[in-house]
């Protein structure tokens, strides 16, 4: 009878198949770890080729800068601020995009301490005064009471850098206040409230459903005039599920925005290298 697909001849073709796909799905695997390989290692000589040049420029800068304070060259120094200032967005952006790449294939690794939560606060503004009063605004740091935290302080400080000067950015001739609180909603269960609260050019409904997106340019007007990969807002939420907590947005167009990034305050010790982070799939705006 022809056609006929259920006799031995059929069964030894499909065993034949199977097998093909199955040397064609181990080759793609070992395809992609090879491209996964030579992409991190592209991304770490990058690093390294940018990263020695780039300390270089800081450093002269700001020895320069000392010179030019020192002899009242008020002019000399605004431009050598500016330089200063965008070094150090080129090195943050370096930094991004490594972190990031770490976090996709779950290589974040986390180093967990006791700091002072405070502190670090003040450290993460005080850097970002002159950019705030470029922008003719106010930033004001409110602390609260003083109080311990356990965490990895070098990953909940590219949270706040990233939320403040986003902020910062969208922000003119208004108000940042990015405060620090405590919750305990349990016995032994014990929550760092992070808050950075805007009056800058909010974010519409639709924008807000894509907010978190890697490389995300929603608006390429906004992008356009702000600058931004998008990336930074991405990178901010993934090292805060990293850490067991998340960031929640809260913002109407033309009336500001409130980040609010709630970590765990007593974070127990990393599971060490590896730990997996997921990347979350919302996402970009042009913000960055």
């Amino acid at each position: 009878m022809s056609g006929d697909t259920s006799g031995p001849g059929a069964l030894q073709e499909e065993v034949a198949r199977r097998r093909t796909l199955e040397v064609e799905l181990r080759r793609a695997r070992k395809a992609e770890e090879a491209a996964r390989r030579a992409r991190d290692q592209l991304l770490a000589n990058v690093s390294h080729e940018l990263r020695t040049p780039l300390n270089a420029i800081l450093g002269y800068t700001e020895l320069l800068l000392e010179e030019a304070r020192g002899d009242g060259a008020a002019r000399l120094r605004q431009d050598l601020e500016k330089i200063d200032e965008a070094g150090r967005t080129l090195l943050s952006l370096v930094d991004q995009l490594l972190d990031f790449s770490k976090v996709v294939e779950g290589r974040l690794e986390l180093a967990v301490g006791s700091f002072d939560p405070s502190s670090l606060l003040e450290e993460v503004a005080g850097p970002l005064l002159p950019l705030a009063r470029r922008n003719a605004n106010r930033l004001e740091v409110r602390a609260g009471r003083a109080e311990e935290m356990r965490s990895d302080r070098g990953k909940v400080r590219q949270i706040l850098q990233v939320l403040l000067a986003n902020a910062i950015k969208f922000t003119a001739g208004g108000r940042i206040v990015v405060s620090l609180g405590f919750e305990e909603p349990s016995v032994g269960e014990r929550w760092a409230i992070f808050r950075v609260t805007d009056t800058g050019i909010g974010i519409t409904p639709a924008q807000l459903l894509s907010l978190f997106q890697p490389f995300g340019q929603g608006d390429p007007s906004l992008t356009r005039k702000y600058g931004g990969t998008g990336l930074g807002l991405a990178l901010a939420q993934s090292l805060s599920q990293a850490l067991g907590g998340e960031i929640r947005v809260e913002s109407e167009e033309g009336m500001g925005t409130i980040f609010t990034a709630r970590l765990p305050a007593d974070l127990g010790p990393p599971a060490g290298p590896g730990v997996t982070a997921g990347v979350p799939g919302e996402g970009g705006r042009g913000r960055s």
